[in-house]
């Protein structure tokens, strides 16, 4: 702008234009996703759409103007569209099917310039869907069905038939309409369309007599919810099928299905050979019983019942028992067969439940007969059971039988099945054997007393229980050794013969002169007082027998029931020893200090021959540990 020297403006001012000639410096750009649609079948040149690129550069210019072209169809094959320079896409082909090909993925190229020299071209992809028409009719697998149905029977499904069409799924160009073309005059049947599954489901819908109608034929026809497109030419009779449904006669049936006895277990009551019920099936026409008909056993698992073929009377062949492993919460059940002798032959089937009812026919026992408690304890749990129902069974009643145990006592426990069984005395090792009655709810116990048989072991922090180990290695020979050695170191000791007294806890002493034959209870624990407190001899006048043995070990061959345990863990067998009477000299050795009048402990015994015992020796003079004594 010119200006004078004082800065006023010499002339308005000129606006001068500069036009930037546009340079082809830019591709045709795509969109990332074009989609179209058309309709299988369609004619050709059927417009489909219109596609288009952008091209930065000026549109008035050749720089910016796209021209279109297809590169390549997927999937291959005929081309099935074209494409105008200007992006309209037409069908090219009219065999478009979409159960052949549900789409196309064309890609496609723009070229600016018009495709001259210096032009610049971009890629692109377009997806045409190809939507369906009802280009298919139904059909179905077979021609021709057959299928029966039981007379004297309405709204039963007696048939269904699936309809298969290529069309689109769940649309009305796929789904079936079913109908009865003929056969169906007395309007016996019905067919309705399953729309999930597309099948026909033929119903009976009024009964049918076998006396008057043996067979119906059917003639079932198919179409689509949707017209058929202009292609389809189906000739008359193409979607009708036949359906043959016979009608089956009724033969014999157990109203009720299942009938229920009751039936005692007391054979007071009830007896084999007595009729105790009739379950004769009937005639499924004439609902009355059935004629002609034969009956059996299909399954008795115990052999309870006796069925007349011809009547159907049922009898008793067995004394039900309730306890019987076949009986299940008080119900025996039995499977029978009803034939009628007609060609081809008819059955039903039926089932009966015996309700056994409960008589107090088992007396409560003992649930473990068998126990271990530690020494240091004083009381044990006791349970029994009854196979016996409710009220043959607990709360149960116990009693520690006085004739046979003295020593225990019972206590009520925290249910109605056990009992705490306490000792009214310490408990020294070994075995105990605890008689108790035991009675159910109706006072009813077994005609015995129940045994319990208690082992009483020491134990290693009150939890377990010490007992012998057997040795691998420490066998009869070494166990000879052993206690030649203990009698030879010994043999000094042993001078002075054995006096003897009755233990102060029996009630009465035994007639039996105990200085000339050793007797000993085969039985251990209490009531084998000699387990608790064998009585050791002390001195014996005849040496000889000593030194005879000194260099002889048969007698490790007969040691006699009170050793045969010990020899039968060192040689880990089963010695096997008949129980005789001896006057041989015997060996007792001590295994704890024994003082007059008091406790007992356990004994060792070496004899030349196996012993027998009937009585009790007890020591009237205090013994030491290990000592030995020998009585004659």
């Amino acid at each position: 702008m010119a200006k004078f020297e004082n800065g006023t403006t010499a002339e308005p001012p000129i606006l001068i234009r500069i036009i930037v000639e546009d340079e082809n410096d830019n591709d045709p750009v795509f969109p990332e996703k074009q989609e179209g649609a058309v309709s299988e079948l369609s004619q050709s040149d059927t417009f489909v759409m219109k596609i288009y690129a952008k091209d930065a550069d000026d549109p008035q210019t050749a720089n910016g103007q796209v021209t279109y072209s297809i590169l390549e169809q997927i999937p291959d094959g005929r081309s099935m569209f074209s494409i105008k320079e200007t992006g309209e896409i037409y069908v090219q082909q009219r065999t478009l099917d979409r159960e052949t090909h549900s789409s196309y993925l064309l890609k496609v190229k723009g070229t600016d310039m018009k495709g001259e020299k210096g032009c610049r071209t971009g890629t692109g992809t377009v997806t045409i869907n190809i939507l369906d028409v009802n280009d298919n009719v139904p059909t179905l697998d077979k021609s021709h069905y057959e299928e029966s149905v039981m007379e004297n029977t309405t709204k039963v499904e007696v048939l269904r038939i699936k309809a298969k069409d290529l069309d689109l799924i769940n649309t009305d160009n796929w789904h079936t309409v079913f109908s009865i073309f003929s056969g169906n005059e007395a309007g016996y049947f019905a067919i309705t369309t399953d729309e999930k599954t597309n099948e026909g489901v033929v119903t009976v819908i009024q009964s049918l007599d076998y006396e008057k109608v043996k067979e119906v034929n059917l003639k079932v026809a198919m179409r689509n919810k949707a017209a058929y497109h202009s292609s389809v030419v189906s000739a008359p009779g193409d979607s009708i099928y036949s359906i043959k449904i016979k009608v089956k006669n009724k033969g014999p049936m157990f109203i009720p299905a299942t009938k229920v006895i009751s039936v005692s277990e007391n054979s007071k009551v009830v007896s084999t050979q007595t009729v105790i019920d009739t379950y004769a099936a009937i005639d499924g026409d004439t609902l009355v019983t059935a004629k002609n008909v034969w009956y059996a056993k299909l399954n008795d698992p115990a052999n309870w019942l006796i069925i007349d073929e011809k009547t159907a009377e049922i009898k008793l062949n067995q004394i039900p028992d309730r306890e019987s492993e076949y009986v299940i919460n008080g119900n025996y059940t039995v499977k029978i067969i009803c034939q009628k002798n007609d060609i081809p032959a008819k059955t039903a089937t039926g089932t009966i439940v015996l309700v056994v009812e409960d008589v107090n026919d088992n007396c409560p026992t003992l649930t473990n007969p068998n126990q271990i408690v530690c020494s240091s304890h004083t009381a044990l749990p006791v349970s029994a059971k009854d196979r016996d129902a409710d009220p043959n069974g607990p709360p149960f009643r116990f009693r520690v039988v006085p004739e046979g145990t003295k020593q225990w006592t019972v206590e009520p426990a925290n249910n109605s099945t056990s009992v705490i069984l306490r000792a009214n005395q310490k408990l020294w090792p070994g075995w105990y054997k605890v008689q108790l009655d035991v009675w159910d709810q109706q006072g009813k116990a077994c005609d015995k007393p129940q045994v319990l048989k208690v082992e009483v072991c020491t134990c290693e922090g009150e939890k377990t229980c010490n007992r012998i180990v057997p040795s691998a290695t420490f066998g009869v020979l070494g166990l000879g050794t052993l206690l030649l050695a203990l009698l030879l170191l010994l043999l000094p000791l042993l001078e002075q013969p054995l006096q003897f007294f009755y233990p102060p806890f029996l009630s009465s002493p035994p007639h039996t002169s105990y200085r000339d034959e050793l007797r000993i209870y085969k039985d251990e624990g209490q009531e084998s007082p000699i387990s608790m407190g064998s009585v050791l001899c002390r001195g014996c006048e005849d040496r000889n027998y000593f030194e005879e043995a000194d260099n002889n070990l048969d007698f490790l061959n007969n040691l006699g029931p009170r050793f045969e345990t010990l020899a039968e863990i060192c040689m880990g067998s089963a010695i096997k020893i008949d129980s005789v009477y001896t006057t041989a000299p015997v060996l007792l050795y001590t295994t704890a200090p024994v003082l007059p009048t008091t406790r007992y402990i356990s004994t060792l015994l070496l004899t030349d021959r196996p012993v027998s015992a009937q009585g009790v020796y007890v020591v009237n003079e205090a013994l030491r540990v290990g000592e030995m004594v020998i009585l004659r």
